[in-house]
């Protein structure tokens, strides 16, 4: 089930910053950018993916930490963080 709950994030992290809801043929185009990535993690692939269909760079990590530690988190933050917990899940899952 991480699989289905990581590609959601994805769509939700892509939604935000689109402000649109996800047809299924971007779904499947955003899964083929994920899947011919070259970053060595799936937390890594699932950012160049964003990055690529959304044309926008999404907030590095240290600065969403940093934003958590003054508890000033946006909700971009929280999806993008919630996407990496999926990822590293996802990564973790047996095949």
């Amino acid at each position: 089930m991480s699989r289905d709950s990581f590609r959601q994030s994805i769509f939700d992290v892509i939604e935000l910053i689109t402000q649109m809801q996800l047809r299924t043929s971007s779904k499947r185009l955003i899964l083929e950018y994920f899947n011919m990535s070259a970053g060595q993690s799936s937390r890594e692939r699932a950012r160049i993916a964003i990055e690529r269909y959304s044309q926008k760079e999404l907030p590095p990590r240290a600065e969403i930490i940093e934003r958590n530690k003054e508890n000033r988190l946006t909700r971009l933050d929280r999806l993008v963080l919630t996407m990496e917990v999926e990822a590293d899940r996802f990564d973790k899952e047996p095949e």
